[in-house]
């Protein structure tokens, strides 16, 4: 469940929880300001969680108005094998929540007039695309019509572990370290012709902002 402040510019993100603990509910007694509720529209706001959220969350919590940080705490283990515990600045694998992020930075670059939906990706990668169709639109990869050939392909493939046998993952440092896993795979379609869900298209999709901005994707 994703819980959301009563007040809405109280709190710029909160991370999901299946169940916030009840501490963490707005309320409005006076005392609870000396362990560590902050006030906003005349009520007190409870900045306090569990120590451990009842073991039953892993991650950081991170409350902010207007970029002053109100709460920000980490539970749980980024290694529970190691006993490896989170932080606040630990860096969480978020799979394909980072699509969005990719898309919202292609759009910024458009807006910049650096390219168009309709501009083809041979026009703006240098190197030799292979197997890759050059004439796929950018609009083609981010609406997952592009017809390329994924590395991860969910309908015929179960177990991501698979994808590593032959090419272990610590030879992934950059974006184009993936490029092995697919460019050399057959089309799967006509570019534009149907709707399949591609992991690889957003790979491109990520090399096209580092060839227009000229800067390392990841920084």
């Amino acid at each position: 469940m994703h819980e959301k402040c009563y007040d809405e510019d109280m709190v710029a993100a909160v991370v999901s929880l299946r169940k916030l603990p009840q501490q963490g509910y707005p309320g409005r007694l006076s005392q609870w300001p000396a362990q560590g509720g902050r006030r906003h529209k005349g009520r007190w706001y409870i900045m306090r969680f569990p120590d451990d959220l009842c073991g039953s969350f892993s991650g950081v919590i991170s409350v902010k108005r207007r970029g002053e940080i109100l709460f920000q705490r980490a539970y749980g283990w980024a290694d529970a094998a190691n006993r490896v515990a989170n932080h606040v600045d630990t860096r969480f694998p978020t799979a394909s929540a980072g699509k969005g992020f990719v898309a919202a930075a292609i759009l910024q670059l458009m807006e910049r007039g650096l390219f168009a939906l309709d501009t083809p990706i041979g026009n703006l990668l240098a190197f030799d695309l292979h197997a890759v169709d050059g004439r796929i639109t950018v609009k083609q990869l981010l609406n997952h019509t592009s017809g390329m050939a994924d590395y991860f392909d969910e309908t015929v493939m179960s177990d991501y572990s698979e994808l590593w046998t032959d090419y272990p993952n610590y030879k992934i440092r950059t974006s184009k370290d993936l490029l092995p896993l697919f460019i050399h795979k057959p089309m799967c379609g006509v570019p534009g012709e149907r709707f399949h869900y591609n992991n690889a298209g957003f790979v491109v999709l990520g090399l096209i902002i580092e060839a227009v901005t000229d800067m390392p994707f990841d920084s």
